[in-house]
């Protein structure tokens, strides 16, 4: 058995990194999920590393995705490319996956709900704006003009089977 020593940086990367990697590959086996999250862990619960990992999951100027890669969530699967529109209160924002992100100008979010947090933090009467990326964001079906629901994605492909768009 080979031991190291991480700093708490370093072992908030690892993290990090393991946390996307679960989050975008729910067809993994259930014995390697588990060795990944005892993994986390282990490396996260003795130094305490929850706000680390936070602030480099919600950096988006830290990449932990590889060039090209799809995002996936729920069974759906965007590739690099794909667009996606959001509207709120009539404002327009449109934007597209680039390497496994949300991105929207120059801003890359993890997740979607990340996004939609970022640009609507409070309602018109000042409390904390609460939406579900799922049934508020449209994305563009490759090699079409249809725009699709988020959620009727899923649903889709709740249907059918895990299917790339």
């Amino acid at each position: 058995m080979t031991t190291f020593t991480l700093t708490g940086l370093q072992a908030a990367y690892v993290v990090g990194a393991l946390r996307i990697a679960l989050d975008g590959h729910h067809a993994l086996a259930e014995h390697d999920r588990m060795i990944m999250e005892n993994i986390m862990f282990e490396l996260s619960a003795p130094m305490n590393l929850d706000d680390e990992v936070t602030k480099i999951l919600d950096n988006p100027s830290i990449r932990l995705k590889v060039p090209g890669a799809a995002w996936s969530k729920g069974g759906v699967v965007l590739d690099s490319g794909t667009r996606f529109r959001f509207i709120y209160k009539q404002t327009h924002h449109e934007g597209a996956i680039i390497d496994g992100f949300w991105s929207l100008g120059e801003e890359r979010f993890h997740t979607p709900n990340q996004m939609i947090k970022r640009l609507v933090q409070q309602t018109g009467s000042g409390k904390e704006a609460v939406i579900n990326a799922w049934h508020s964001i449209d994305v563009m079906i490759p090699f079409s003009n249809e725009w699709v629901r988020l959620n009727n994605l899923r649903k889709r492909i709740s249907r059918r089977g895990m299917q790339k768009f």
